[in-house]
């Protein structure tokens, strides 16, 4: 009895998920095409000035504003341009600090 309830939940889980893909699928569009923007973005970030370098923090807080920003482009949803607010906020007062 316990394995049969056991699968029937991975595969209301797996089910799920596939939903929730479908969803942004449709709402953001394809991920390989967003995979393939944040391939480019990154190797930019990381090649800065052409010379290989570690990823920093500010690096991570832009490249979550670049993902929201490619978000808002498929999406009427303003759930990114509120993020896009909060991540700009965040760099600004990481940049204030790094200055004092």
């Amino acid at each position: 009895m316990y394995g049969i309830g056991k699968h029937s939940r991975k595969r209301e889980t797996m089910a799920n998920i596939d939903k929730l893909l479908d969803e942004k699928r449709e709402h953001y569009g394809e991920y390989k095409d967003f995979n393939k923007d944040m391939c480019e973005i990154l190797n930019l970030l990381k090649e800065r000035k052409g010379e290989p370098r570690m990823i920093t923090p500010i690096d991570v807080d832009n490249f979550f504003l670049v993902l929201k920003l490619l978000r808002s482009q498929t999406s009427e949803d303003l759930d990114s341009l509120i993020d896009i607010q909060g991540y700009a906020k965040i760099i600004k007062e990481r940049r204030e600090n790094a200055i004092k």
